[in-house]
């Protein structure tokens, strides 16, 4: 009896380390529903915009995913002392032990405007809604994303069925909805499918390169009488860019004769001010 219990309590402490091997199977679950997820995500996209084509999409991609798992072993083991003796009870040791399993994906939204202008015209394209304005540029845009054999690589049509609850067929390969619209994909478009889930992808994943607005650097001067009390140097955004005159003329001061510098437009005043006083111009004056 003693070495029957000295085998179990061993194997359930050596057991109740052993999670590499579940550890590595349900990793790998967990990433085999990233395509999944895609998948699914494409397809309710594309029944919104079926049912409202003016709609914004709403994509996410996985940033992080988690799994756990924790193994937990206990053991019970009775001992009975009468008198100078010592033995076990009865009714035995007992073990119990359980596994927990848990996994989660951290989703990372796409709120960029330039990527979902993008998509929403990736998932009209597919849908076959053409754009009413020229607002959009659609095709102009997809083209120069996907280049010039975008339409048959990048976003084919014609594989997609719509309709209602009721009309999806059993042999439907994958299916999406929104609300009471519902789209389907039979064994004919799973690879037309696959492409727009992967320009899809494309764009939520780009680094778009938005340069920084131009700026310059401003130097203040307070000054209490003609003593200097501060002066400051800091990096302010040009919110008007381009080249500027440093130096109003008498076109630029036509109809402003006359007036103070405080009466000025709010640009005459801004193109004066990049001509800041320098306190130390008389130091580099030498008279003759």
């Amino acid at each position: 009896m003693t070495s029957r219990l000295a085998v179990a309590l061993a194997c359930a402490v050596l057991g109740s380390g052993c999670v590499s091997k579940p550890l590595n199977r349900n990793t790998v679950k967990q990433a085999s529903t990233l395509s999944d997820l895609y998948e699914q995500q494409v397809l309710d996209n594309l029944a919104l915009f079926c049912a409202n084509p003016d709609a914004v999409p709403s994509f996410a991609v996985p940033a992080g995913g988690v799994v756990n798992v924790q193994n937990q072993v206990t053991g019970l083991m009775i001992l009975q002392a009468t008198g100078k003796s010592l033995f076990l009870d009865k009714s035995g040791p007992s073990i119990g032990g359980s596994r927990t399993v848990s996994g989660n994906w951290a989703l990372a939204p796409i709120n960029d405007p330039d990527k979902l202008q993008l998509m929403r015209c990736l998932f009209r394209h597919v849908v076959g809604h053409q754009a009413d304005g020229d607002c959009d540029h659609c095709r102009e845009s997809l083209a120069r994303y996907f280049g010039p054999e975008w339409e048959t690589c990048a976003a084919p049509t014609g594989w997609l069925y719509v309709g209602c609850k009721r009309d999806v067929p059993k042999n439907a390969c994958a299916v999406g909805h929104h609300g009471d619209r519902y789209v389907w994909v039979t064994a004919e478009g799973r690879d037309a499918l696959a492409r727009v889930i992967l320009s899809t992808l494309d764009i939520a994943t780009v680094a778009f390169i938005h340069p920084p607005p131009p700026s310059k650097e401003v130097t203040t001067f307070e000054y209490r009488g003609d003593l200097l009390v501060r002066q400051e140097k800091r990096v302010v955004v040009d919110l008007i860019p381009g080249p500027r005159k440093k130096n109003l003329d008498e076109n630029d001061l036509k109809g402003f004769k006359g007036l103070k510098p405080d009466e000025l437009p709010a640009a005459m005043r801004s193109v004066e001010r990049l001509n800041y006083f320098d306190p130390y111009r008389g130091l580099f004056f030498l008279p003759r």
